[in-house]
């Protein structure tokens, strides 16, 4: 199998994702490494991750990547070798590496991920690129579009918040808020709550299958761990809503750092639109000069042609003398040398005049992003919290109702209206979580206004054309002239 000299590479805390430069052959391994006592290696990758919490105590089970960043630079070098050999049978010396890094780190750690690649490996060019380029790249996004995106990548310790735009990170946060924090979330709750000591893999296992956030199907899920009080084997049934619940706070903390980084985008937007106002505003003033310029110089070209040029050729008829003709001529070559400056400079007024409408359109996009933003701050993130509110609402509520069950007939009267003031709860907060953030009719007079200035340019592109095909043709038939005035000279 290879991969055609190109490899990239995620060196993500928990899993490592290789992929050749076709994209049709890749490959996921948890980023893993068992060695024994004396420093020999038992298994890399999903292999160490099966002996994971079930090592002895003389073989050692560690990470070789912390926080998004190498920790361990010799167990780091042998899984990336192992696992680059396994992907292409025999890895190729002079293989170009492209590898995912956080945006924010230091020198001195991206200075480790070039010592990994350099050492053991052998490989040709390093290429480290920001992991928000990268995670936009996969998921689909327009990375080279003038365009914001806001990407979230929830990683295994660390969570990366980036603003990207025309190829570049804007933006970006490392949040110390990640994957193994909710699993920590979550086994602190059924050790609190169920008195059932878990690990990280059961941990993570009900995180992928019964952590919802909004509106998540009631499930359950069976673990088994160690009694806390007894210290004896004991399962037990954990609910998909005490798990949501357990992880509402480090969700909290990733929404109000997205919160954070929305609220530092429209500073940028506002500094941009100003910065086009100034354009704009020099544009205009480079056009009234344009305009100033031509005029004088058809004018002046006008009075040379009309004046001087016919006297010194009458000169020349009169006198005989070559240098009289030859003075007529030069004068005449200076006439036509100025007439094409002037089309230059009617050339470059034309795309002063195209370039007024572009200006306003980026303004108008930049606008309509900063609304948005702050739309979205005002709007969205907060009914996200509510929801989570919502959430936590319910489960103490639940909790309450299965406690006051089993007392009297009058708890179930009191469970059922519980149930419908919840169900229009519910109702009511769907109506509004699908009413729209902007309406419709904005964004038809947005498009039309859009599309008729977009018109306006192509029509104004359309004259410029055809008055730049009539100065061809005018250009031409003075040529003519002047070889049959200069025939008419010699002669």
């Amino acid at each position: 199998m290879l991969f055609h000299k190109v490899c990239g590479i995620d060196l993500g805390t928990d899993t490592i994702k290789l992929r050749d430069k076709s994209g049709k052959h890749f490959l996921y391994s948890k980023n893993l490494i068992a060695t024994r006592q004396d420093g020999s290696v038992i298994a890399i990758g999903d292999a160490a991750y099966e002996i994971y919490e079930k090592n002895p105590e003389n073989v050692k089970v560690v990470w070789p990547m912390a926080g998004g960043v190498i920790a361990n630079l010799t167990e780091m070098e042998l899984v990336l070798s192992h696992l680059l050999k396994s992907f292409t049978g025999r890895f190729h010396t002079g293989t170009s590496l492209c590898i995912a890094v956080p945006s924010d780190i230091t020198q001195v750690e991206k200075r480790a991920f070039f010592m990994v690649m350099r050492s053991k490996i052998n490989a040709g060019s390093i290429r480290l690129i920001d992991k928000g380029i990268a995670d936009a790249v996969a998921a689909g996004l327009p990375v080279l579009s003038s365009r914001g995106h806001m990407v979230v990548n929830i990683g295994a310790d660390t969570t990366e918040i980036a603003v990207i735009s025309s190829g570049k990170v804007i933006l970006s946060q490392t949040l110390k808020v990640g994957g193994r924090k909710l699993d920590e979330d979550i086994a602190t709750m059924v050790r609190r709550k169920f008195n059932l000591s878990i690990g990280q893999k059961t941990a993570e296992a009900l995180k992928n299958n019964l952590a919802f956030m909004i509106n998540g199907p009631k499930l359950e899920q069976k673990v088994f761990g160690i009694h806390t009080l007894s210290g004896l084997p004991k399962s037990d049934l954990i609910p998909s809503l005490a798990v949501s619940v357990a992880i509402i706070d480090s969700i909290d903390s990733i929404v109000e750092s997205m919160k954070a980084i929305y609220n530092r985008v429209p500073p940028q937007l506002m500094k941009d639109i100003a910065l086009l106002d100034k354009m704009y505003e020099q544009n205009l003033v480079y056009f009234k000069e344009l305009s100033m310029y031509i005029l004088a110089g058809k004018k002046k070209l006008a009075e040379v042609r009309n004046t001087e040029l016919p006297q010194l050729i009458q000169k020349a008829k009169m006198s005989g003398l070559p240098e009289d003709a030859q003075a007529a001529k030069d004068l005449e070559g200076l006439c036509d040398r100025f007439e094409k400056k002037i089309h230059d400079l009617e050339l470059t007024r034309m795309i002063s005049i195209q370039t007024a409408p572009q200006i306003r359109l980026v303004q108008n996009s930049d606008t309509m992003m900063v609304e948005k933003i702050q739309s979205t701050v005002v709007n969205t993130i907060p009914l996200w919290k509510s929801q989570m509110v919502l959430a936590l609402g319910v489960e103490h509520a639940s909790q309450a109702a299965q406690a006051q069950r089993q007392v009297t007939d009058m708890t179930n009267e009191l469970l059922r209206k519980n149930a419908e003031v919840l169900k229009v709860a519910a109702v009511e907060s769907a109506k509004e979580s699908e009413r729209g953030v902007v309406d419709l009719e904005t964004l038809q007079n947005t498009n039309a206004s859009l599309i008729s200035t977009l018109d306006e340019v192509m029509q104004i592109q359309a004259d410029g054309r055809v008055k730049r095909q009539a100065a061809e043709v005018e250009l031409r038939r003075m040529e003519d002239e002047l070889k049959n005035k200069l025939l008419e000279i010699r002669g």
